[in-house]
Parts: C-alpha cells; sequence; structure tokens
C-alpha cells in the first residue's frame, strides 16, 4: 500500500496527499503550493509504504519515504514578449501606406503591472523618409486599464493612461497598429524600425519596472524596402469623335 507525500526543502515537514493505491508503480496527485512557498530546487515527491490499508490511510507524518524524486519550485513572474510586422507584407511603395504592427504578449505565469504614466512600449520611428498615421490598440485580450498610444516627434510611446493602472495579466496580449506611408526621397532605400542612433529602441517594458523571467526578449526591429518607383495615379479620358460620315454617322 502506497501513499504520495510532498516534502518542502529544510523542514522535514511533509504532506500526504489525498488516497492510498495498492500495487500500482505510478502515483499522481495534486499539491497546491501556497502563495508564499519557498523557491528551491530541493522540494521532493516521496513515495511511502505501508503494510496496510489502514495504517496507510491514518498515516502519521513520521512514516519514513522508500522513494523520492526531487523537483523545483520557481517564482512566478511575467514574461513580455514583442514582434514587429508589416502588412501588406513585403517591400512598400513610395506614397502607398502599408501598415506597421506590434504585437506585445505576456507568456509568463505573472501578471505585469504599468502604474500611472508608465510607458508599456517604446519604438523609436525612422525620423524621415515616412509619414505616420494615428496608432491605434486592438486585439486586447487579458487586459485591465486603458493602454494610451500616440506619436510625437517620430517616436511611438504606449504608456498606462494617468490615473490608474494597465495589467497584462498571464497569457494577456494587444497589438499597435499604424500607417506608414514612405515618401519619395526613401525610394529605393529601406525605412528602419527602430532608427539607427544611440539608444534607439523599440521595446516593451523599456524602463525594466517588470522583473521578468528572460529580460533578453524584450525588443523588436524590422527593416523595410522601398520600391524605386513612384505610384502617381492616372486618369484616363477617352474623346468621342465629332458626328460625321466620316466617323459613321449620317444625316436624316
Amino acid at each position: 500500500h502506497y501513499r504520495l507525500a510532498i516534502d518542502p526543502p529544510g523542514n522535514n515537514n511533509f504532506t500526504y496527499l489525498p488516497g492510498c493505491t495498492t500495487g500500482v508503480t505510478e502515483l499522481t496527485g495534486t499539491y497546491a503550493l501556497a502563495s508564499n512557498a519557498t523557491v528551491s530546487n530541493q522540494w521532493k515527491a516521496e513515495v511511502h509504504g505501508f503494510s496496510s490499508l489502514s495504517s496507510c490511510n491514518n498515516a502519521a507524518s513520521d512514516h519514513n519515504p522508500s522513494d523520492d524524486s526531487t523537483f523545483t519550485v520557481t517564482e512566478a513572474k511575467p514574461e513580455l514578449t514583442i514582434v514587429k510586422s508589416h502588412t501588406p507584407a513585403g517591400n512598400a511603395n513610395v506614397s502607398q501606406a502599408f501598415s506597421w504592427k506590434l504585437h506585445v504578449e505576456n507568456v509568463g505565469n505573472a501578471s505585469a503591472v504599468f502604474n500611472n504614466g508608465e510607458d508599456v512600449l517604446r519604438d523609436n520611428l525612422p525620423s524621415s523618409g515616412a509619414v505616420y498615421g494615428t496608432p491605434t490598440v486592438s486585439n486586447q485580450s487579458g487586459i485591465t486599464g486603458t493602454i494610451s498610444c500616440a506619436i510625437t516627434s517620430n517616436n511611438l510611446i504606449c504608456e498606462s493612461l494617468n490615473p490608474g493602472s494597465v495589467t497584462i495579466g498571464a497569457l494577456g496580449s494587444f497589438d499597435v497598429t499604424w500607417d506608414t506611408t514612405p515618401t519619395v526621397d526613401v525610394a529605393g532605400g529601406t525605412l528602419k524600425n527602430p532608427r539607427t542612433g544611440q539608444g534607439m529602441i523599440c521595446k516593451v517594458d523599456p524602463d525594466s519596472k517588470e522583473s521578468e523571467s528572460n529580460e533578453n526578449n524584450n525588443t523588436c526591429s524590422e527593416t523595410v524596402s522601398i520600391n524605386n518607383i513612384q505610384h502617381v495615379p492616372v486618369t484616363l479620358c477617352h474623346a468621342t469623335p465629332p458626328d460625321t460620315a466620316a466617323n459613321g454617322y449620317n444625316s436624316i
């Protein structure tokens, strides 16, 4: 007869999980960690053997395990990622707008919280060669609070609307999109986002307000090539020939 127990590190004060089994080679169970559980790689799942079902069901906490396996308990943290893309895909054309999009997601197991007026993301856009439209926040999932975005002096900033805070829950996400229209002076060249220069970034949590499990995946970049052709709308007019016999018209 066997019973599964969880033994936290350091104090040998294990907890039995409900139920006893007989003659099995694998035990499973569920254990709810407390919010202040010790972060350690020395937790143990133990198998305790008993001579009778009665002693198993009435097990005391001083029983010795017959087998154990060590596992790790880690701290719950947010994990913010950001991806940049544009549509339509491929090269862009002068004077024809394309849409730049930032997709932000919290792939961690805890919420990310941005307090009054803190920047959620920042993108230093190309300072020449493009005209920008108004950014829009969309496809929000697992978000509470208001994310406010604006482009000023070629810098996109999305922040927690003050007063208030923004919470991006575990597995929460949102998109930011804006139109970008290349100008003739960038024809045959590229729009590099973020723009080149010291301190220029495209980054979620740009001021490192959140303690994340991985701090190295908060940035994004993309370069869009601009075709060396300027597309100008052309209107074609069809002239109607005069009503003469030579053009097939007869007088009556």
